[in-house]
């Protein structure tokens, strides 16, 4: 559907009078777009998704802390290192919720990148089209 609706822009772009400046306005954009926009998309999504991963595996390595400190605790050999064990378990639970925070905070980062992105593909609409005003979807 999106590219049908690409192809009816610009046919409805070059039947203007002023199809020359139309024509030179898709070329530019859709160079612009190629050559520099794209390539940092993909750049800025590349390391918003790393962002994500990375707080997940911070997040399950404090539950991995926890359970082993856990585990360790239940041993009945513990009682010479259980002070140890008990700041570990701390520890963990710090990681976990430091893991956490940091998974909310780049998924936000997330939403609102693909906000940008939508406002972006609007306004490249809007130019395509000659600066007419369209109804936000």
């Amino acid at each position: 559907e999106g590219y049908t609706t690409f192809k009816k822009t610009i046919k409805k772009t070059l039947k203007r009078k002023n199809k020359k400046r139309s024509i030179w306005a898709i070329i530019g954009l859709i160079s612009l777009n190629i050559l520099v926009l794209i390539p940092i998309w993909f750049s800025f999504f590349a390391a918003i998704i790393s962002l994500v991963i990375t707080g997940w595996s911070i997040f399950f390595s404090g539950i991995a802390v926890v359970l082993a400190c856990l585990i360790a605790l239940a041993m009945p050999y513990s009682t010479d290192i259980s002070n140890l064990l008990i700041s570990g378990l701390f520890a963990g639970l710090g990681i976990f919720f430091l893991g956490n925070v940091f998974s909310a905070l780049a998924w936000r980062l997330n939403k609102g990148y693909f906000i940008l992105t939508k406002k972006y593909f609007r306004w490249n609409r809007k130019i395509f089209r000659g600066g007419k005003n369209e109804s936000k979807k």
